[in-house]
Formats: C-alpha cells, structure tokens, sequence
C-alpha cells in the first residue's frame, strides 16, 4: 500500500508543485487547503506524514500541529513545518507545537524529500511502496488513455499501433487533421504514444495531434482530452521562455486562473492549468472552437474583395464578444489585448464550415490580462498589445490600461470588421503608436458611407483619447451595442445578416 502523505496549503502553486513532485516519487497525496479542512483530513486520510504550511488563514498551521499532537489518535503522525521565514524561533516555534521537521520556501524539493525519508523512518534513497500510474491533475494519465480510448504508451513509432478509428468511433469526428508533429522543437522532451499507427505528444495526459496556432507566449495545438471524452485546445509556455522569464510562468497561471472563475459563453473556457510531470512543459487545456477567428473571417472576405463585413454581422461579432468581456470586467479582470483575431466566431454545425453563429463568439486569449488589484507583473513603462488596437494609455504603459482601454480595443475591433483595417496604422510600429496616442482615426463613415450614424457615434466614443470619455466598461458598451442592433433590425423589414 502506498504511503500517503496530506499537504495543507493555502497557496495553489506550492500545492500544485509539491503533489506533482510526491506522485511521481510513487507517493498517494491529499490536499487540504486551509488548516480546518486539514483536521479534518488528518481523521478521514489517515495520512503518515503531514506537510503543514505554517502561514495558513484561520486556524494557522501552529495550531494544527498543536491539535493533531494533542489526539491520541493522531499524535504518531509526523509533521513537517513549511514556512516562507528562516528565522530560528519559527523553527523552534513549530518544534515546540510538535511539528518532527521544519523546511523553508521557495522548497528544495531534494532537500525535503530527504526530510520525507528520515521523518518515514527510511533511507533517502528508498521510495514509496510501488503504485499504479496516477493521472496528472486535470488530465488522463497514460494508463488511464489505454482503457479509455486503446491508446499505448509509445518508445518506438514501430510500437503496435491503435486501430484506426478508436477514438472517433468513440466520441467525435476530428475537427483538425493529425500532423506530423516529430519535428515539433516545442515538444521535444514531451512522451509519446502510438495513436492511429503515429507516435503522438502526450502533454498532462492530452493527446496533442496538430499545431494550430502561435502566438507570444507559446503555440496552441488541437487535441483530445481522454478523461473529458472532448476536443480540446492546448496552449503550451516554451520551456526556454519559461526559465528565462519566471514571470511569464506566473502570467500564464494567471491567465489559467482569471479564465477559470468567469462563467460566461461568450468567453474561451479554461478547463485545467498545470505543468507536466514527465517534460515539465507548463500547459493550459482550453474549450476547442471549431470555427474561425474574426480576424480570419474578414481576412477571408477580404480575399473574395470584400471590403469589411456587414454592418450587422459586425455589430453581431462585437456585442457578442462584449458579453464576455462585460462579464471579465465584473470580475475585476481586464484582457489588454481586444482585437479581432481574439475573437472566435464557433460553426453552427461541424459539417456546415460557412456557417457561422456570430450570436456565440467568444472573447479568447487572456494571456496579457492583469487583475484590477495586482499590478505586480506589469512595469510601469512595458508595452504590451497589439499596435493599433490598443488604447493611448496602454500605449504610453501597460499599468495604465483599465476597463476603458478594453472598450478602446473593441471599438477599433469593430472599426476593423467594418473597414478591413485598424483604425491606427502606419509603416512602423512606432509610428502607428503615435498615432494612437496623438492623430484622430478617420470616421468610419469616411472609408464606408453605407455605415449607420448609432454605429458610428460607437465607435468614436470607444476611439476617444480621453478614457473617461468612452464607456465606462464592456457591459456599458454592450448595452449600447444591443441597441444600435435592435435599432438596426427595426430599420429595415429583412435585415441583412449573412455576409455580404
């Protein structure tokens, strides 16, 4: 049987960190997240070892080492203090409260285990008793893909392949065809397994089978989710980004976290974030949308010499995206980077490409959002955006960029989608950031005098240089979106809503 060992930690990181560390050494981990719930555990787990964060909120960790020593029933149980201080007297402080052991943060994860062993009663480089491959959080293990869907672990692209078919039999048609992923550089620590006669990525779990989109912090791959029975979208931070720049390990966190607590339709959701035990790959599962992005959409009508989209299917795409944006600003959340190529418009129907649902379109991409509360990832003076887009503020610092900078974005979004351009470009990116801090956009009715005035007098409110004198946040927006519709709607007796 395995030993089991109980983390109580209030922080997500250090848990998440510490419970992936532990499985793959063969332990069995149960996670309390405040010192409550962690007596609680202590009775129902029955785990024989306890690492304590000392800091917790509540019932801090100095008392629950007090408690579980003060039962008979739990006081064998060996607890190892965590603590961000390295003070003597907290170390003689947990000692005192019964604590066997005392580490300090950021944990060495060697350091502790051999603390592990010894508060065990075994040498250091004995392991835990022998267990059955646990699962990655939020994803299958590849034990667990075999019996789901006949995939098999994979050393060889000679390995016994699956049958074909075993997976869409199964759940679903693939939206996206495999590819040849062996040459993949981002994947190259990542294991494989055989899938359809390939050798495919296995990333926490996913089945990685094509690559379909590159952005600034990582690529974006098609893929399937064993336990969920779905397709999925993956992002993945390059390991060489992430061990230059810790902060770009903790933005993409963030992101993970912001997307998961918005409840909204019309935003991409975030189904897990983690980082992979065996490549070490930080990964973020989202929702596939089977459809195009805005900015895909209109380039594609621009090819059939189109100029822009119509009216209405272009309010359509920005009131929809602005729900989701109006429910990110309510929680405090602010996306910096509002432009149409994040937005995705989703397909009706799989088997019906050309027909798109502009009612459904989703906000994505939260990867430069930043709470209303912490500032403590953006430098006063970084840029970050897409030029063009982004607000005047923005442009002069990033810090800067409140709610009004994200109806900027969307403003000149849904210029964009009327016009086929931004509002602001020029032939450098220097010059196109003047322009939006110091030049007035030229009024959509100039380049198509077809547009409405309600439309218009939108998008010149949203493009004003002055934050305080567009709308105050997307739901403000939304509302006067909904109604430049209905307004349109009223106008004519058979409004125009298919593409031009």
């Amino acid at each position: 049987m395995a030993t089991k060992i109980l983390i109580v930690e209030d922080n997500d990181l250090n848990r998440d960190m510490l419970s992936r560390r532990l499985l793959k050494k063969d332990y069995e981990v149960a996670i309390a997240i405040n010192g409550e719930q962690g007596l609680a555990m202590v009775k129902s787990e029955a785990p024989d070892l306890i690492l304590l964060d000392l800091g917790l909120p509540g019932i801090s960790g100095w008392d629950v080492a007090m408690q579980v020593k003060a039962d008979a029933a739990t006081r064998h149980i060996p607890i190892i203090a965590l603590t961000a201080h390295s003070m003597e007297s907290d170390r003689d402080k947990a000692l005192a409260a019964g604590c066997n052991d005392y580490d300090t943060k950021p944990v060495d994860f060697k350091r502790l285990l051999g603390k592990i062993e010894n508060a065990l009663g075994r040498p250091a480089a004995e392991s835990a008793a022998p267990k059955t491959p646990t699962p990655a959080a939020g994803g299958a293990g590849i034990a667990e893909t075999q019996t789901l869907i006949g995939v098999q672990p994979s050393q060889s692209p000679r390995q016994t392949p699956v049958p074909a078919g075993a997976v869409e039999d199964v759940f679903f048609t693939r939206a996206v065809p495999l590819q040849d992923l062996s040459s993949d550089t981002l994947l190259t620590s990542a294991p494989r397994v055989t899938f359809e006669g390939h050798c495919v990525p296995c990333i926490g779990g996913n089945l990685l089978l094509a690559r379909i989109g590159q952005g600034g912090m990582g690529a974006v791959y098609y893929g399937i989710h064993p336990r969920l029975r779905q397709q999925v979208a993956i992002k993945l931070l390059p390991s060489q980004m992430a061990e230059q720049n810790p902060q770009m390990v903790q933005r993409f966190f963030r992101e993970g976290r912001a997307a998961q607590a918005i409840r909204t339709p019309h935003l991409v959701g975030v189904l897990h974030v983690g980082q992979d035990d065996v490549s070490g790959l930080f990964f973020m599962v989202m929702e596939f949308i089977h459809g195009l992005s805005a900015g895909a959409y209109l380039r594609r009508e621009a090819e059939g010499g189109r100029v822009g989209l119509s009216e209405f299917v272009a309010l359509r795409i920005c009131a929809s995206a602005s729900e989701g944006l109006a429910a990110a600003h309510a929680g405090g959340i602010i996306h910096r980077d509002v432009k149409p190529d994040n937005i995705l418009i989703p397909r009706k129907k799989a088997n019906e490409p050309e027909n798109l649902d502009f009612t459904a379109a989703k906000i994505a991409d939260l990867g430069l959002t930043r709470s209303e509360s912490d500032d403590a990832l953006t430098m006063t003076q970084q840029v970050m955006g897409t030029p063009g887009f982004m607000a005047p503020e923005q442009a002069v610092s990033a810090r800067d960029a409140g709610k009004p900078a994200d109806v900027f974005g969307l403003g000149a979004t849904l210029y964009a989608l009327l016009s086929g351009r931004a509002p602001f470009h020029n032939s450098s990116t220097m010059k196109t950031l003047m322009d939006t801090i110091e030049a007035k956009h030229a009024p959509i009715q100039q380049i198509r005098t077809s547009i409405s005035g309600p439309t218009s007098e939108i998008i010149d409110r949203c493009l004003k240089k002055d934050p305080a004198q567009r709308y105050a946040d997307a739901g403000e927006l939304a509302q006067a979106l909904r109604g430049c519709l209905d307004a349109l709607a009223d106008s004519s007796s058979t409004p125009t809503i298919l593409p031009q």
